[in-house]
């Protein structure tokens, strides 16, 4: 049985303070195999407070000319720590909240605290709009948008193995309905019109009857596997890489919602820009996979304003997902990280989905109004 939660509409700040305090116990699952503790209603240790010099909306470190700040900007004895303790621990949080949510100089200021201890921390302290505040920053628009690139770079891997083979059945999740107009092989993967035809049949309406969303589609009738789409699961992989960074001990306990969140929109995404056979996402802030583009909105209906939940649609699917549902996503997005780390480095040049780099394109498929029209409900 899934257990409701109530999801806020609003990137606002919560009225709650989230305050560093003790851990709660553990429920572990089948996802240890990933290293990685799946509990569900355990709670991460850093708390929230009032929001004070935060990230402006549109997800930039800096404004006007300021010169880029460089990881040579900061103390020789800080730059170690700051990649490998302070930037996971980051992205992890950054991971349990939902997407494009603001973070405040006081969440930063405890989680410096625990990356650099409280010696360093007390002889550097994290100022707002410092090096270090800086390139935090940099780091945290970096992985806002390494979901749109990780998601165009796995259906280009699709593009490659379905051209390559001769079998039958979709990948990014959802076996390509057999019978009728539907019908898909791997074997017509040769031209740029099956590949925007491809693109197109996955992301269906990007509503109820999405094939991307699903491990199998079965022709729309009894799917399986909610947002565990080969699609959806290795571009969630990049997060589940960046948490294995951080040590067990200080690995936090609550779902990554908003990276899960943020995977399946990266997917609409690359799917939405492929469904002309290419890559061709629209140039300018059009194209960008951001909050403006992605977050919730106002549309004007018969001269109504109506407001489009397009992200709250998801991001209330992905709270809903029950603790089994959860632990099939780490353990095939842990099998895919283990992938990567033998193939890293291989690629070359050709990852077109990569270079999206920081503003991978993006425009928006037309969403539902309707809170309940994205309601993936479990089968049985």
């Amino acid at each position: 049985m899934l257990t409701k939660v109530v999801a806020r509409t609003s990137s606002a700040p919560s009225a709650h303070p989230r305050a560093v305090g003790s851990k709660a116990p553990l429920t572990r699952l089948s996802a240890d195999s990933a290293g990685i503790a799946v509990a569900g209603n355990a709670k991460s240790n850093l708390t929230k407070s009032s929001r004070t010099t935060a990230i402006p909306k549109d997800g930039t470190a800096t404004s006007g000319k300021a010169p880029k700040s460089k990881l040579s900007d900061l103390a020789p004895v800080l730059r170690e720590p700051f990649n490998k303790r302070f930037v996971p621990l980051v992205r992890q949080y950054l991971g349990t909240l939902r997407p494009w949510q603001s973070v405040s100089i006081h969440e930063l200021q405890q989680l410096h605290r625990k990356a650099f201890g409280d010696e360093l921390s007390r002889q550097y302290p994290l100022e707002g709009r410092d090096h270090c505040f800086r390139l935090i920053h940099y780091r945290m628009d970096d992985w806002h948008s390494k979901f749109a690139s990780t998601a165009t770079l796995s259906f280009e891997e699709v593009i490659k193995d379905l051209s390559a083979s001769e079998d039958h059945g979709g990948p990014g999740g959802s076996d390509p309905d057999t019978s009728g107009p539907d019908q898909q092989s791997q074997a017509i993967l040769k031209s740029t019109d099956d590949i925007g035809t491809y693109a197109t049949w996955l992301l269906g309406d990007a509503k109820r009857a999405a094939p991307f969303y699903w491990r199998s589609w079965n022709g729309g009738v009894r799917q399986e596997g909610r947002l565990q789409s080969d699609l959806i699961v290795g571009t969630f992989a990049y997060h589940l890489g960046e948490v294995l960074a951080v040590p067990a001990e200080e690995r936090v306990l609550e779902y990554p919602v908003g990276a899960l969140t943020l995977a399946t929109l990266g997917v609409q995404h690359a799917l939405t820009h492929y469904s002309t056979g290419t890559w061709s996402p629209p140039e300018g802030r059009a194209g960008f996979f951001s909050e403006d583009n992605y977050g919730d909105t106002y549309n004007f209906e018969d001269g109504v304003e109506v407001k489009d939940r397009r992200l709250t649609r998801v991001f209330k699917v992905v709270e809903n997902l029950s603790d089994e549902e959860w632990t099939a996503i780490y353990t095939a997005a842990y099998a895919i990280v283990k992938r990567r780390k033998v193939t890293k480095g291989r690629r070359g040049k050709n990852s077109k989905g990569v270079g999206g780099g920081d503003a991978a394109a993006s425009g928006v498929a037309k969403a539902a109004s309707d809170d309940d029209e994205l309601m993936l409900a479990a089968d049985g």
